[in-house]
């Protein structure tokens, strides 16, 4: 028979798991011993967070990238294939939105594995329900260019889909999110509608959706803070 593929949500911005994992979560992540992790220091050092007794060296940790070589991903799943339960894990929130392990799982979905994701924060899907702006039609952007004529086009790209009523989700690294916010405020509409989510799930979370205008009155500090984006324009 073969083993599953669990998608194991972490803890985001270094919120205690405590506050943000479901026991059951925990419980089927501990029993485990076979993980896809991006950085397996890092998925080391959490399950040790969660139980000190964890058994690292009796574990085996797969280091996953952003590849499409068939044979690769295959071996990834290999253990699963012989019967044991994998676990991807994400860096932070939930594995595969805004993170990579997509192409795992959809060759785990073409091999007949059965992928269970479970319960956990996701700070796009937090930030989203938080914003007041569309939850039932969004696009999720990822990361936009950073020099600064691609970034104004895409800007103005983005806002313009908005105005159908598609909210659209976009995050930036954390040290240029100043930079980021200085150019959604130079470039779009005086009424659209910009939701600043920074730090979710962490005692300093805040966040607030303003039009442009009333963002350009009091302009956000978000250097060096988790943020997700949320743009709508035409609301009021």
């Amino acid at each position: 028979m073969k083993g599953k593929l669990y998608l194991i949500p972490l803890p985001v911005g270094g919120a205690d798991y405590r506050d943000v994992i479901p026991g059951n979560v925990i419980r089927i992540t501990l029993g485990l011993r076979h993980f896809l992790a991006e950085d397996i220091r890092s998925a080391r050092r959490y399950l040790r967070s969660v139980s000190r007794d964890f058994p690292i060296d009796g574990s085996i940790f797969y280091k996953i990238s952003d590849i499409d070589d068939d044979k690769q991903l295959a071996g990834y799943l290999q253990p699963a294939m012989e019967g044991h339960d994998t676990g991807l894990l994400s860096e932070a929130g939930m594995p595969c939105i805004l993170d990579p392990g997509e192409k795992i799982v959809l060759k785990a979905h073409s091999l007949g594995i059965k992928v269970v994701p479970l319960t956990g924060p996701s700070s796009v899907f937090l930030a989203l329900a938080a914003s007041g702006l569309n939850g039932e039609n969004f696009r999720v952007h990822g990361y936009l260019p950073v020099q600064a004529p691609d970034l104004k086009r895409k800007i103005s790209e983005i806002e313009n889909r908005s105005m159908s009523g598609e909210a659209q989700v976009f995050i930036e690294t954390p040290f240029r999110n100043q930079r980021l916010s200085g150019f959604l405020l130079d470039t779009c509409r005086p009424g659209t509608m910009l939701c600043i989510a920074a730090d979710i799930t962490m005692e300093s979370e805040e966040i607030t959706t303003k039009t442009i205008s009333e963002w350009k009155k009091n302009p956000p500090q978000i250097n060096k803070r988790q943020v997700i984006y949320i743009l709508q324009a035409g609301q009021k």
